[in-house]
């Protein structure tokens, strides 16, 4: 699997959208994604939303996209164009 199949979904989503900065709650990406959220992503200890290299972040970075605001407490993850 190469990096980033498995969020190929949210990839789709983003690039579709028609928006430059959208803001998803934690549960959306999962709907969008087919569920296969990992749950260390609820984690308030780990950081999943840094804009590196991994398999995660290919989703939203292969549409162009990176995150620019994490809220945290509401659980809601702002994307923006670059």
């Amino acid at each position: 699997m190469a990096i980033g199949d498995k969020y190929t979904d949210l990839t789709r989503y983003l690039e579709n959208c028609g928006k430059n900065t959208i803001s998803l709650t934690i549960d959306e990406i999962d709907v969008v994604i087919g569920g296969v959220l990992p749950p260390w992503v609820r984690n308030p200890n780990r950081h999943p939303w840094a804009n590196g290299n991994q398999s995660f972040a290919a989703g939203w970075r292969n549409a162009g996209y990176v995150v620019t605001n994490e809220d945290r407490q509401n659980q809601i993850i702002t994307f923006t164009k670059e």
